[in-house]
């Protein structure tokens, strides 16, 4: 299991040396002895280092480098700042504020009963998660690397909210309180509905909002929570969870599940209809870059494409980062060293698949081509490449005319468009 953490997620490693360090001061406290068990010690350890040596040096022979590339495109440097609001927030947003300290009180009451320290584990292995998550920034992807910390703090939380109910069924019954008949269960109930409630109230309220208005949540305010802010602190901690919201937005951090729905939609309904294109179509030179290289790429496999933030790209991926940590955009800082993307010979800017002439002529390209029934391809090429890569195919070109005020189309297709034309949307077929 450890093994496998390390092979899926850089912070596996850490994951690893705190069981393994736990697993050490346990045997000595059961041992009663500051004495090593290298025997138990090895047992453990040898196989994780097997499995995750051989990879790691398949790594290193193949790539050159221990670590994915993904790591040096998205780690540009400690960004403190921005971790603490990211584990801040989902602390708020996810009851760890309330979990935490449970785990902790269930943890305490079991080393003092059984000298048994199974629920420090889960604590530690959090503890230095946080630490590594804080320095890098957290994540742009809500809180993804956090998914281990609930099955883990699920056992000691319980533990310490039913040691919370023993003590108030014991204080009941010495005060003969009016609820001094009720036993432990009851207690742990009555405890266990608000912390429930107060784990999952924003988190529940942002992603069901959400789905309801097909938009993404930024403000919790009286009308879209309504009665929730009723309950006593919640006012508070919306408050906290809006103004912590806004700020890492604004960098891409912890970025909402919702957000990346409704954004891969839109997406989708650009790219997918390339899924019917026949295969080789795209010459075997062509060149692309783009910002969004996931799905862009998995419906034009054909297509060599650069990823602009280095993703796919090892030169990018190290190109030096100047601005501060105050401007930076999560996992989108790294960019092109100058001339680079010339010197990798990009040559085909594609636009979103077309059902029709006019629709491909949407966005300024220069060109379409027809790829298969209802489905055009528009795309801007050099000429003498177009020219000589699509000889013989039904290629189209879009008449334009120059004009000295040629309206900008709207979006950021910056890097798509031809400011100073105005394309018809007749085309003239070229063979």
């Amino acid at each position: 299991s450890l093994a496998a953490a390390a092979l899926t997620r850089p912070e596996g490693l850490l994951i690893a040396a705190c069981c393994f360090a736990w697993f050490t001061v346990q045997r000595m406290l059961d041992a009663r002895k500051l004495r090593l068990d290298w025997l138990g010690l090895l047992r453990l350890t040898l196989p994780f280092a097997a499995l995750v040596s051989g990879h790691f040096l398949f790594r290193y022979a193949y790539y050159g480098e221990l670590l994915p590339n993904t790591y040096y495109a998205k780690h540009v440097r400690p960004w403190y700042e921005m971790g603490f609001s990211y584990l801040w927030a989902a602390a708020l947003e996810t009851g760890l504020y309330l979990l935490l300290p449970l785990a902790w009180t269930g943890m305490r009451a079991r080393l003092r009963q059984s000298r048994d320290a199974i629920y420090a584990l889960p604590l530690l292995l959090i503890g230095a998660h946080v630490a590594c998550v804080a320095r890098i920034g957290g994540d742009r992807f809500a809180y993804r690397p956090l998914d281990f910390y609930w099955p883990l703090l699920a056992l000691p939380a319980a533990a310490g909210l039913v040691h919370l109910a023993s003590r108030l069924a014991a204080g009941a019954r010495r005060l003969a309180a009016p609820l001094a008949a009720a036993g432990t269960r009851t207690w742990a109930l009555v405890l266990f509905a608000p912390v429930l409630f107060y784990c999952s109230a924003v988190q529940h309220l942002l992603f069901c909002e959400s789905i309801a208005d097909g938009r993404q949540v930024i403000k919790i305010n009286e009308q879209n929570a309504g009665w929730l802010l009723a309950a006593p602190g919640m006012p508070t901690v919306a408050a906290v969870s809006n103004d912590l919201r806004r700020k890492r937005f604004s960098h891409g951090v912890g970025m909402s599940f919702m957000h990346f729905v409704l954004s891969t939609g839109g997406h989708l309904r650009k790219w997918r209809p390339y899924e019917k294109m026949e295969r080789g179509i795209i010459p075997d030179d062509a060149v692309a870059r783009e910002y969004y290289i996931g799905i862009f790429s998995y419906y034009l496999p054909d297509l060599t494409v650069i990823d602009r933030h280095g993703l796919t790209d090892a030169v990018i991926a190290r190109n030096p980062v100047t601005k501060p940590n105050e401007d930076r955009y999560m996992a989108h800082d790294r960019t092109p060293p100058a001339g680079y993307l010339e010197q990798r010979g990009v040559n085909f800017t594609i636009f979103p698949s077309a059902a029709d002439l006019n629709q491909a002529s949407q966005g300024f390209p220069e060109y379409a081509l027809q790829v298969g029934p209802g489905l055009w391809m528009p795309f801007n090429s050099p000429d003498w490449w177009v020219r000589d890569r699509f000889s013989g195919q039904d290629l189209r070109i879009l008449p334009r005319q120059r004009t000295a005020t040629a309206p900008r189309p709207p979006g950021g297709e910056t890097d798509r468009r031809k400011p100073d034309r105005v394309y018809a949307a007749a085309p003239i077929a070229i063979r």
